[in-house]
């Protein structure tokens, strides 16, 4: 049973995605408490949840969410109800997302998180777009299912991670030239082009001058491209008139929608999507992406950044951050955090102010203008609610707030979603994509083996015995080495193993969470070990200090909203750069009869054996 929810600050379900199980959980529980009509009543079988149902059983419990946020700053972090359900609430941008489910507490959040980096994939800072064009909801559920089913046998997804095809130097550099070829002959100065086999990196070229991709961004594309292929449509311009919410947007089979402007001739899938930089904290910079399917595993993806108002966008995208963290600590009357909140806030404005300045488009002008006038009511408020702290100044602030809110989402949905750059770029892609076609084609069947098993372990059964599954990532570049599963075959034996891998996975993140940098256990058929270390920039071993009380300061292990890698080396090593600090994991599984000894020595061998795969070389680490 699954479902999410997310309500914004007058909870009001801006989206809904759930399972079978939990529409004939909810409608059964709704006939039993008398809040479905009669004639709704004795229907046997429902098709989709009733939003009316959901607001009656849900508004009490996100009241309360918030009564307890604003009078006592002491949220709910999760609910525990009976048959084992499970509510794990999360605050983003304004919206509270409640994510339901019978599994652990630790694979809800994960789930959470995911749908919070897919809506911020979607629609950025503008969350209510799921609620006016179905369009946006279409892609977000179909997005969250193809993560579902993805990570299931996925190891890369799984970890958060990327999987690159490993191929020989020569062979790496002709397709990097191939990509290179192609962004020069589209002629545009912000771009990458990257070519995906399955769910695996091949190569990743960019333009000098575009911003850098992350790993969170490219597994978010990967999921993307799964998702493509659903029936096809052109994304809605802002400019229509917005659809009303209607129930049927939520049905069981929502996620069968149309997706992209692709015709059935052109055979490109084209998006509008933003992306979350290389920054530590996500950010919103705005990309049109084409793909172009070359074979049935083989697609070319051509990325390009909006060149006149990625900065805006940005800027107006950390405006809307500051003023919402603004918004809760006056909800809380922390009236010293607000100094600073507020300092943040006028120091974004500025910024965007400048922006804005730069831009001459006509609508920019008239939202440029409505900003300044409605910042200007903000600090008064803001300023009167500081001066008296009474309720009615309170009330007044909030309003302010909101309305100053409600006019940077407007000037977002001016500058921030440019399909002119679709159809214009993706006229262009034709005669490259022939030219990638008839270069590629010769690899084909090379590439669709290499997608199925990338490498497998059979070369190291020999200086490993025991060994039986390792998965390497280097934390700083989140780029994973682990040989293949054999998951795509069904049978009982591959299935149970690979849910001893996942459940490795999910024990060792959990324990990281609390801060144990290395396990080793066993049970009735495996020993398992995990390590996360790191090093500086010559491959030196660094000790880090306090480690627990560092971790437990951040968020859950990953990088999908947000990188807990990179804010764990700065709470680790507070007086080094992050960039100078370099962070690895290593899981292994070995039989049972495997000594500890021998194990630590295999993870010390691993580690200096691994650059035959990846390409350099490691120095030998000390586990111990």
């Amino acid at each position: 049973m699954k479902c999410i929810l997310i309500f914004n600050a007058l909870n009001d379900v801006i989206f809904l995605k759930y399972n079978k199980g939990f529409l004939n959980h909810i409608n059964t529980y709704a006939k039993t408490q008398g809040l479905m009509p009669e004639k709704c009543a004795e229907m046997e079988d429902e098709e989709e949840v009733s939003l009316n149902v959901i607001v009656q059983i849900f508004s009490p419990l996100i009241t309360s969410h918030r009564v307890m946020n604003c009078e006592f700053s002491n949220t709910y972090d999760s609910i525990e109800c009976g048959e084992g359900i499970k509510l794990v609430f999360k605050e983003c941008m304004g919206h509270l997302f409640v994510a339901i489910s019978k599994d652990t507490i630790f694979s809800i959040k994960t789930w959470q998180r995911w749908c919070i980096g897919i809506v911020k994939f979607v629609c950025c800072m503008n969350i209510d777009l799921l609620r006016n064009k179905s369009y946006y909801s279409k892609l977000a559920g179909s997005l969250l299912e193809c993560w579902e089913n993805i990570s299931n046998v996925d190891q890369s997804l799984k970890l958060e991670a990327v999987e690159q095809l490993i191929i020989n130097s020569d062979l790496r550099s002709a397709t990097l030239v191939i990509l290179k070829d192609t962004v020069e002959q589209i002629k545009l100065r912000k771009a990458h082009a990257l070519i995906l086999v399955q769910n695996k990196l091949l190569s990743l070229y960019s333009s000098q001058n575009a911003s850098e991709l992350s790993s969170a961004d490219l597994l978010l594309l990967i999921l993307l491209n799964n998702a493509k292929k659903t029936e096809l449509t052109t994304p809605p311009m802002l400019s229509e008139t917005q659809m009303s919410l209607s129930e049927s947007c939520f049905s069981q089979n929502s996620n069968s929608c149309s997706l992209s402007t692709q015709t059935e001739l052109e055979n490109i899938y084209s998006f509008y999507v933003f992306l979350t930089g290389y920054k530590p904290d996500p950010t919103c910079v705005p990309h049109v992406v084409h793909f172009i399917p070359i074979t049935e595993e083989i697609c070319l993806t051509i990325l390009i950044e909006s060149p006149r108002v990625s900065s805006t966008c940005i800027a107006t995208y950390d405006t809307f951050i500051h003023l919402n963290v603004l918004q809760n600590l006056q909800n809380q009357r922390n009236f010293e955090m607000m100094k600073l909140a507020m300092h943040n806030l006028e120091v974004a404005v500025n910024i965007l102010n400048t922006k804005l300045k730069n831009l001459k488009a006509q609508k920019v002008e008239i939202n440029h203008k409505m900003i300044t006038s409605r910042w200007k009511a903000t600090k008064k408020a803001y300023d009167d609610f500081l001066k008296y702290g009474s309720d009615e100044a309170f009330m007044k602030s909030e309003l302010a707030l909101g309305n100053f809110a409600d006019v940077l989402k407007k000037l977002f949905d001016a500058i921030g979603f440019d399909y002119d750059l679709v159809n214009s770029t993706k006229k262009t892609l034709k005669d490259a994509t022939d030219v990638v076609r008839e270069r590629l084609m010769p690899f084909n069947d090379m590439f669709r083996v290499k997608a199925l098993k990338n490498f497998s372990l059979g070369s190291y059964l020999e200086q490993f015995p025991g060994l039986v599954h390792f998965v390497y990532i280097d934390r700083t570049s989140h780029r994973v080495v682990a040989p293949g599963l054999d998951i795509s075959v069904n049978d009982d034996a591959n299935e149970e193993f690979k849910k001893e891998v996942w459940q490795m996975i999910q024990f060792c993140q959990k324990h990281l969470q609390e801060g144990y940098l290395s396990l080793l256990w066993k049970n009735l058929t495996f020993k398992f070990a995990y390590f996360l270390w790191f090093e500086d920039v010559t491959g030196e071993v660094l000790k880090p200090v306090n480690a627990s009380e560092a971790i437990n300061k951040i968020s859950k292990p990953g990088i999908i909203n947000g990188d807990f890698y990179y804010k764990l080396k700065q709470s680790c090593f507070p007086k080094l750069s992050p960039n100078k600090v370099r962070c690895y994991e290593l899981y292994s599984v070995h039989l049972k009869i495997v000594a500890p000894s021998l194990i630590l020595d295999h993870m010390k061998k691993l580690t200096t054996t691994i650059w035959e795969i990846k390409g350099h070389s490691n120095n030998p680490i000390d586990l111990l």
